[in-house]
This record gives structure tokens, C-alpha cells and sequence, in this order.
């Protein structure tokens, strides 16, 4: 098996730095870093392939990871924002929280990364809006 290429992340990184996150290394041997901001939604950052792949996560409420009936009520909320999303989608992880990920491809360009990121967050916030008030209730 070849090694996939590891895109340097250091556009990615100073480009979320000038858009006021905050970073912190989560894994340095995997280059995965968090992005805090105070406005936006926090994203994790970590190299894919050959570009980025950038991750929001949400939890879900103890009731909801509960039981299968839990579960299932889950990956419908999960179907209702991919049913409204441009660009990203959503999952469930192993603990059953929400994942909103989306990837870019290729290497780092300003204007391009910054429309990816403007579509992120939109995506996730009409995400929010158009589930249901039950689904919202899922989340934690």
C-alpha cells in the first residue's frame, strides 16, 4: 500500500487564525489541530489525502444514545441535515454524536479556502434551522 500524500497544513492553519480561531494542537504526530472561535462554529482540523478534512462535532443527549430506538431517532436527525447540506455531512461517530465534516481536496488557496469555509458555516446553520424542533431536542 503507498502512503497517501500529507498535505502541509500551515495555509490551512494561518488562514483560521486570521478569521480570529483560536488553535490548539490536538495530535501533533497526526497534525490534527482544533479551531476555536467565538462566533463561528469550532471545527477540527486534520490533513486528508491530498487537502483537509474539517469536522464540527455535536453530542446528543444521554436519552437519545440510550437505546437502538435512541439510535435510529439519531441517524434520522443525521438524514435531515444531509437532506439540506451543500457541501458537508453529518454522522454519527462511535459514541453517537454528530460529525458535520467536510473535505477540501486539494492544496491550500486563499479564495477557495475561505468560500469553503463561508459554505461550511452556512451549511451547518441552515442545517440547524431546517430540522425539526424534535430533532433539535436530540441534541445536546
Amino acid at each position: 500500500m503507498q502512503p497517501v500524500d500529507i498535505q502541509p497544513m500551515d495555509g490551512f492553519l494561518s488562514h483560521l487564525e486570521f478569521l480570529g480561531y483560536t488553535l490548539n494542537t490536538i495530535d501533533a504526530e497526526k497534525h490534527i489541530t482544533g479551531a476555536k472561535h467565538p462566533t463561528r462554529h469550532n471545527l477540527v482540523v486534520r490533513p486528508w489525502r491530498y487537502g483537509a478534512l474539517l469536522s464540527a462535532s455535536y453530542g446528543a443527549t444521554p436519552a437519545a444514545k440510550a437505546d437502538k430506538t435512541g439510535e435510529m431517532a439519531l441517524l434520522k436527525v443525521a438524514n435531515e441535515f444531509n437532506m439540506g447540506f451543500t457541501l458537508c455531512r453529518a454522522v454519527l461517530d462511535k459514541d453517537k454524536d454528530f460529525i458535520m465534516e467536510a473535505y477540501y481536496p486539494v492544496a491550500y488557496n486563499k479564495r477557495d479556502f475561505g468560500v469553503f469555509l463561508d459554505t461550511i458555516e452556512n451549511d451547518i446553520n441552515n442545517g440547524f434551522k431546517g430540522i425539526s424542533a424534535e430533532s433539535r431536542a436530540l441534541i445536546a
